[in-house]
């Protein structure tokens, strides 16, 4: 059974009896809404874990966040009309978007988690962020993405529901690129080209609905292989990089891939 705590005026918290807040309720009239950091038992923070409750409370516009918490897990569906969030502590980053500062007062990094809703005229502005959760973008009508460069992590999903699933003008050989991020494959595309350049691959992409791969870098055999389900990949992989590669090393790059075809093309005279 989980416990109502009101903490603040048209707002009400459900959570159970280890203050993880697994429910909310809002007022239409609340145009603000703060995360506090106590619950019932005052040596636990609360931790919030709404993604999978489906309600969604448009009024929301600004999110504020207490000093000590650290956790939050919401969908953009949820507050798809935030345009601030303002944090009082170290946690989380004051801007437009929802970014956890992971391990702030030692080596932080900071983690995209939710874009919200934005418009297509907002500007998705990723500097200092290195990791992007799964569904950060989902419901984000902007294209406009900048300053990629600081991305190390990109989990799978992270761009499921967003306008850069729809736009297929922003795909170039069956793919959209970010800089050094594979972020979307057209899956109606029967061949998709990964760029020399690319050095992500979602965790656990998926790679179903396609019948060959194109590698312009033997590089990205790697990546395949650490952040690609084996299980769906698909039938065929051609490899055009040109350049030498030791056979000891593109023998390791190729063990494990369990694909039916692996083709190099003519042109690497090696």
């Amino acid at each position: 059974m989980l416990n109502k705590l009101e903490i603040q005026e048209g707002v009400t918290l459900h959570l159970d009896s280890r203050d993880i807040c697994e429910d909310i309720d809002i007022d239409d009239d609340v145009t603000s809404l703060r995360f506090v950091n106590s619950g019932y038992n005052s040596y636990d923070n609360i931790y919030y874990a709404l993604r999978k409750v489906n309600k969604q409370f448009p009024n929301i516009t600004e999110l504020v966040i207490d000093k000590y918490v650290s956790n939050i897990e919401i969908s953009n569906m949820m507050f798809p009309n935030v345009k601030k969030v303002v944090c009082e502590g170290e946690n989380f980053k004051n801007c437009e978007m929802l970014v956890r500062v992971y391990n702030p007062g030692y080596n932080p990094t900071q983690q995209l988690y939710n874009t919200f809703c934005q418009d297509e005229d907002f500007v998705v502005d990723l500097t200092g962020i290195s990791v992007i959760m799964p569904y950060a973008f989902e419901g984000c009508k902007s294209t406009k993405i900048i300053n990629y460069a600081d991305i190390a992590r990109c989990w799978k999903d992270a761009f499921s529901g967003s306008m850069l699933l729809e736009n297929k003008s922003l795909y170039k050989d069956g793919v959209l690129i970010l800089g050094h991020i594979l972020a979307v494959i057209d899956r109606t595309e029967k061949s998709v080209v990964i760029p020399k350049e690319v050095e992500i691959i979602p965790e656990d992409y998926d790679f179903s609905g396609i019948n060959e791969l194109i590698l312009e870098s033997a590089k990205a055999l790697d990546m395949l292989k650490t952040h690609a389900n084996k299980r769906t990949l698909p039938d065929t992989i051609t490899i055009t990089d040109n350049s030498f590669i030791p056979i000891s090393i593109m023998a390791s790059c190729l063990r494990g891939l369990n694909v039916n075809t692996i083709n190099i093309t003519e042109k690497n005279k090696y």
